[in-house]
């Protein structure tokens, strides 16, 4: 299958602090991303994850600390390279293929190559078969993975995602999870939010552990999960 090649980025903080009102969400964090595999956070509801997990991709500001965002060189990258899933999906009524063509649209790429990269990502992405059809018709999943497919067609350096199967069915879930590893597999370096512990055995290269604003844990996840009971 042709593909796009994936010119992976770091993202770090350094004693991070994020405030809300005057009560700390974030507290000294100090965190950089690995080059490929899957990094799982996990945690209980209300630790910060979602929180940390924007502060990775520059959308909050620092009351204390330092974010860096660099290329594989060492040199600053554009925050533009990061792939953010958020959990509410946010659908075109348009057809799928339209979709992606419309997150290409500020791109200078030449119309052939645009084309050529909607139709690697929908194909990376199991929606191939789909492309004419209306997005809003699609499963919760489908949605999901052209959420996906659309960010991935901005060729990113890292994807991040916040619980991004909390409404899927099972089936879904499955899906997405083979999908998202297949990317890591590339070399698409990967950050997961959630807070459930059987989807990080499953997914999670390594696991970050988040407990009242502050990283308790960063480990592989063999060994994170010998740890853990049950």
């Amino acid at each position: 299958m042709d593909r796009f090649d994936v010119a992976p980025i770091k993202v770090s903080l350094i004693d991070a602090w994020v405030m809300r009102g005057d009560k700390p969400v974030l507290k000294g964090v100090n965190f950089t991303s690995l080059e490929s595999g899957i990094t799982v956070i996990l945690g209980e509801n209300g630790v910060g994850k979602t929180t940390l997990l924007s502060a990775l991709a520059g959308l909050l500001p620092l009351a204390k600390g330092e974010y860096g965002c660099f290329e594989s060189d060492g040199n600053m990258a554009s925050m533009m390279r990061i792939g953010y899933i958020l959990q509410k999906q946010v659908i075109f009524r348009r057809s799928v293929a339209a979709n992606v063509d419309y997150a290409l649209s500020a791109s200078k790429m030449v119309i052939e190559d645009k084309r050529r990269i909607r139709d690697i990502t929908l194909e990376m992405m199991g929606l191939s078969h789909l492309a004419d059809k209306p997005a809003h018709r699609l499963s919760q999943g489908e949605k999901q993975k052209l959420v996906i497919a659309r960010v991935l067609a901005m060729q990113p350096g890292i994807l991040m995602l916040d619980e991004a199967t909390n409404s899927l069915d099972s089936v879904a879930v499955d899906s997405l999870e083979k999908h998202v590893q297949y990317l890591a597999k590339q070399g698409l370096p990967v950050i997961w939010v959630t807070h459930n512990i059987n989807q990080a055995r499953r997914v999670a290269d390594h696991v970050m552990l988040l407990q009242d604003g502050q990283v308790e844990s960063f480990e592989p996840a063999k060994q994170f999960f010998n740890k853990v009971k049950g």
